[in-house]
């Protein structure tokens, strides 16, 4: 049944040519400096005093100590300086740390600046700072020295684990200055490893020679421990640092230097440079702009939506195997990815008769889904569609539009505008509604032969992971790699080589990385700048004419942006997700929300469990017939915390009533529940939660569950409050209250 209709205006993409970069980056010389602050442990996190080496092609050149003397009490530095002299090392004011350490080192010299959370070291040695404009708008900029002559140090937050920082010169920019270089440590470890670490984790993850030492409490009076304390900090630094740069080295990715990493995604975004495979905007550089922004608003992103909202309800939860990379490998988007180039050409009598024939048993078939390289101009009549909308918010009030929340979901639209669509959601549509949307005009993509040049690689430097553009599909020997991997890391598991299994499971993980990134993100990859005031650019948009357009920021794309990919691929996604949905439809079950990848089908409440799990069963089994990969079975995979947990903590082998609550997109706790009705989290998810603090340190943090898990048992607490016997499928008067509440009232940590 179609919802009554509701007039909002909604919200597309469009496509602004940016501006060409105006640098690229050199590399850093031998020399590198490591250095940790500690602080005040008032808010102000004043600097006391901190720790340094400086090292020439590793070996140690100097060392020491610096302080602020407001920082610290005369008794203090005379302990300081006792460990100095005792040590053989230098003692510096901060001042002269900067002025003949750290600027020498880094402006002078060239060298590397390596410390574990930089922004917050950085920021401890400044005298003053002010907001940070051009690209680090948004950022800080610090001022360290009174001397002109050095430069401010910028410094840009990207995400929690990584940060732009450069420096940049009191005056305006000469031919020759040296933006500096600078590795965060923590940054590096998450690209490299694919997690994020406290320096503790990380020296036990890399067994390092040196180990973090413990402090009682930072901030205390200083003590010779203290002062130690901070100089292994550095040491510990310095090793971490080195052994990821080891293995970074191994990899192979010489085009890409480790400075340049940000995040996981920069590995896989090497592996594409290491192959020698040329952008598409190089290849093709005189590509339509407005055809880019006719593609460019056919893009939605993945999807995530909650249809059960605020109440509990067994599910069974099941995801699909490495949905971007299978999409690829389906749609052989690999071939557009070394291509020379993307034809086009009007499909309009092919497609619209395609749609007209096109049943769900069509899409069982690898062959159908070769053919989804299409978008389609539609007059939308009630289509059920990717829809980006201030829902709720404004009504039909469209001057309300551009300071609205935008959200996306699954909408029934209809519309005077034309509108451009990716063809997969063309078919979605048809398989829920019954009807294929009405075609205007159709255009078809097919790549031209691959680039000359390409280069076969090892990946993770291992030859057993050897791959040949010209002959492999990436993707798929990726994902055969790492379902290689995981087997030869659960064999190691079985057979007690816990070092064996720590480095399997590590890449593992990296092929996990190299794959996601490199079959969607860098395809769609814009990152905006920040500008003073506004300013007028040109952009296109559904309509492929040019407009005016008044902007805050620039988007400059990505080295691999390639937006016809970037739709593309989330298209086939979400038509992934329709078919499950369509297929539980027809099997009579329900979902209560779905994420990006994964679906969780609602048992109603009358349904014997075990015919609900039968049911469960064919609708994984339909996928099986589209299985790209070496080892046979459904792409939709039955994920583990459907099964109970045994009395070691680990899942066990039988299935156990799971159970969920969702209160909006990406905001769910899945949990069984114990012989009393409490629940027992199995998955919790943390967007949102951001603000809340960890109610322990990380040495006593459990080990199986995230501490954001305590704050959803709360809710679930709250929301399921039953007594023996009350099936939790059926909410009681206790969670009927609780859904009328604030989702804020019931996230409250215990």
């Amino acid at each position: 049944m179609i919802p009554e209709a509701e007039p909002l205006p909604i919200a597309m993409r469009a496509y602004a040519p940016p501006p060409a970069p105006k640098w690229t980056p050199d590399a850093p010389s031998e020399w590198a400096l490591i250095f940790d602050c500690e602080t005040t442990r008032d808010t102000a996190h004043s600097l006391r005093f901190g720790a340094f080496q400086v090292r020439n092609d590793g070996m140690l050149e100097r060392s020491g100590y610096f302080y602020d003397p407001v920082g610290l009490t005369s008794d203090e530095l005379t302990i300081l300086t006792i460990v100095a002299r005792d040590e053989a090392v230098e003692l510096l004011l901060v001042a002269d740390f900067i002025a003949d350490v750290f600027f020498p080192t880094l402006h002078q010299l060239g060298g590397l600046c390596i410390g574990f959370n930089l922004p917050f070291d950085i920021s401890r040695l400044a005298l003053r700072d002010k907001k940070a404009k051009g690209r680090f708008k948004g950022g800080f900029s610090f001022e360290l020295s009174d001397d002109e002559e050095q430069p401010r140090v910028r410094v840009l937050h990207r995400s929690s684990t990584s940060a732009m920082i450069d420096l940049v010169p009191r005056r305006a920019r000469r031919p020759g200055d040296s933006r500096g270089f600078f590795a965060d440590v923590r940054t590096v470890a998450k690209a490299v490893l694919g997690e994020s670490f406290t320096l503790r984790t990380l020296a036990e993850r890399l067994q390092t020679q040196t180990r973090k030492a413990s402090v009682e409490e930072h901030g205390a009076t200083l003590t010779r421990a203290y002062i130690k304390y901070c100089a292994i900090d550095v040491q510990v630094t310095w090793e971490c640092f080195a052994t990821l740069a080891t293995r970074y080295e191994s990899y192979g990715l010489t085009e890409t230097p480790l400075t340049s990493l940000a995040s996981e995604a920069s590995i896989g975004k090497g592996s594409l440079r290491q192959m020698a495979i040329e952008p598409w905007r190089t290849v093709q550089p005189r590509f339509a702009p407005e055809l880019i922004g006719q593609i460019l608003s056919t893009y939605s992103g993945g999807r995530s939506e909650v249809r059960l909202r605020r109440e509990i309800a067994e599910v069974s939860y099941s995801d699909f195997l490495s949905m971007y990379s299978t999409v690829c490998i389906l749609m052989n988007q690999f071939s557009f990815v070394i291509a020379q180039g993307v034809d086009h050409y009007d499909a309009t009598d092919d497609v619209r008769g395609f749609l007209d024939g096109v049943e769900l048993a069509d899409l069982q078939s690898p062959e159908t889904w070769l053919g989804l390289a299409a978008i389609v101009q539609i007059r939308p009549d009630a289509d059920r569609l990717p829809v980006r909308a201030a829902f709720g918010d404004i009504g039909s009030d469209i001057e309300k539009a551009p300071a609205a929340q935008y959200g996306m979901a699954q909408s029934y639209l209809t519309s005077d505008e034309l509108l451009w669509v990716t063809l997969a959601d063309c078919i979605a549509s048809k398989l829920i509604t019954g009807q294929a949307p009405e075609v205007v005009q159709s255009i078809r993509f097919a790549p031209r032969g691959p680039q000359d040049g390409l280069q076969p690689i090892d990946i993770l430097g291992n030859p057993k992971y050897r791959v040949d553009p010209y002959q492999d599909d990436f993707y798929k020997r990726l994902v055969d790699l790492r379902s290689e991997v995981k087997t030869a890391a659960a064999r190691a598991t079985s057979e007690g080589d816990a070092e064996l299994a720590a480095r399997l499971d590590t890449e593992q993980k990296a092929l996990k990385l190299t794959a996601s990134a490199t079959s969607y993100g860098c395809f769609i990859e814009l990152n905006a700048t920040d500008r003073e005031g506004e300013h007028v650019i040109n952009a296109y948009g559904l309509d492929g004419v040019a407009f005016a357009a008044r902007v805050k920021r620039d988007e400059q794309p990505g080295r691999y942006f390639h937006p016809l990919l970037g739709t593309l691929i989330t298209g086939a996604a979400r038509l992934m997700l329709v078919i499950a949905e369509r297929l539980a439809r027809d099997e009579g079950l329900d979902w209560a929300f779905m994420d990006t990848d994964s679906i969780a089908l609602t048992k109603p409440p009358p349904l014997d469990r075990e015919d609900f799990h039968h049911r469960v069963q064919r609708i994984r089994d339909w996928f099986s017939a589209l299985n790209p990969y070496a080892s046979p079975g459904s792409l939709l995979e039955l994920e583990d915390i459907n099964y109970g947990l045994r009395s070691d903590g680990k899942t066990g082998n039988d299935l156990e009533p799971l159970y969920c609550y969702a209160v909006s997109p990406k905001r769910y706790v899945m949990f069984n529940l114990d012989s009393h009705g409490q629940p027992i989290i199995r998955k919790a998810s943390a967007h949102g939660l951001g603000h809340l603090l960890a109610p322990y340190d990380e040495r006593e943090a459990p080990a199986h569950i995230p501490h954001h898990g305590r704050d959803w048992t709360s809710s679930a607490s709250v929301a399921g409050s039953t007594t023996s016997g009350t099936s939790p499928s059926r909410p009681s008067s206790a969670i009927r209250r609780s859904t009328s509440m604030d989702c804020r009232a019931l996230i409250v940590p215990r």
